[in-house]
């Protein structure tokens, strides 16, 4: 608090929000990740898992013999479990896999 008033910020979005909320976000940090080779899931060390559901993908593949690129990001829905129990009912996002040679 600054002169009895609360510190406020502002996000990429322009939305203003306490900055003590922000900072207890920045706590919820997780551990080891391990996702599956198809990039369907993804499970947590610290326990809880997720199923990626894809809606579209982007992909490249490129060879210019001295440099060559395999690359794919599907775009699409989370669900499932994350760490600490906390049930998440559908989220939208990414998974990448990239593969370089050079």
């Amino acid at each position: 608090m600054v002169g009895g008033r609360r510190a406020i910020h502002r996000r990429r979005t322009d939305r203003l929000e306490p900055r003590d909320r922000r900072e207890r976000r920045a706590d919820r940090q997780v551990g080891p990740v391990s996702f599956a080779d198809d990039l369907s899931s993804v499970s947590f060390a610290e326990g809880g898992s997720l199923s990626f559901t894809e809606w579209g993908v982007r992909e490249d593949r490129t060879n210019l013999l001295i440099l060559r690129s395999d690359y794919r990001q599907p775009f699409g829905t989370f669900s499932g479990v994350l760490p600490g129990g906390i049930e998440l009912a559908e989220g939208y996002g990414v998974m990448e896999w990239h593969d370089v040679w050079w």
